[in-house]
């Protein structure tokens, strides 16, 4: 179980993001107020698994903790390297002080502008797990997912997020995306099947996971 889940990050350009709800860039004045970057990944230890079979619609699903993969660690690292190569911008991974994804995400996020703030960020670059409407068989996050429809199935592994950028002396979002069209591809993997919890998946099987999801990512953050 130590393969971590590739997740299909986002090249998170600040002056190439969607401001509010709008799809457009940050302006010019917003980012001539952006020094110092925080970023935090607050996607969490959770893995699902979801099968879904139709007609009639019948689900199941189950959850595990991936702790070991240390998923928030790796797509902290991973942003914070792309947005340090724009060399716009001071940017480093903000120091959570041991507390998990949850807590952070708790109270509105507020321990997170508490330890921007004191750590001296006046900007934060946080990854959510956001589910949108148009894809309600998910869960937000990441994980396994299988359909079945009329006999044909199709499964990938799945990241349902959204990257979003706030500014500390306000907690007010500038700006916010997608993390892709939808949440997966579909067949990125065929190989697995759905078996009811995580235990059951061999070494073998999340050897199979990990590289089906990297022939998957990374997809580009959508840019003009």
């Amino acid at each position: 179980m130590r393969l971590r889940l590739l997740l299909p990050l986002a090249v998170v350009a600040l002056g190439a993001c969607a401001a509010v709800d709008i799809k457009r860039p940050l302006s010019g004045e917003q980012l001539a107020n952006v020094h110092r970057v925080a970023v935090v990944s607050l996607l969490g230890d959770t893995f699902n698994g979801i099968s879904i079979d139709a007609p009639p619609i019948r689900e199941q699903n189950f959850t595990a903790s991936v702790a070991q993969w240390g998923e928030d660690a790796f797509v902290e690292s991973q942003v914070a390297s792309l947005l340090q190569e724009t060399r716009r911008f001071d940017v480093a991974v903000l120091s959570r002080a041991k507390l998990s994804s949850a807590q952070l995400r708790a109270d509105h996020a507020q321990r997170v502008w508490d330890l921007a703030q004191a750590q001296g960020f006046d900007t934060v670059v946080s990854i959510w797990p956001t589910l949108s409407q148009n894809f309600p068989f998910y869960k937000a996050g990441y994980g396994y997912f299988e359909q079945t429809l009329l006999g044909v199935t199709h499964r990938c592994l799945y990241a349902a997020y959204t990257v979003e950028i706030y500014q500390v002396s306000t907690q007010r979002r500038l700006a916010w995306e997608w993390g892709g069209a939808e949440p997966c591809r579909q067949d990125s993997a065929q190989a697995l099947t759905y078996r009811g919890s995580f235990d059951p998946y061999t070494d073998v099987e999340n050897c199979r996971c990990s590289w089906a999801w990297n022939r998957v990512s990374p997809r580009p953050w959508p840019t003009r």
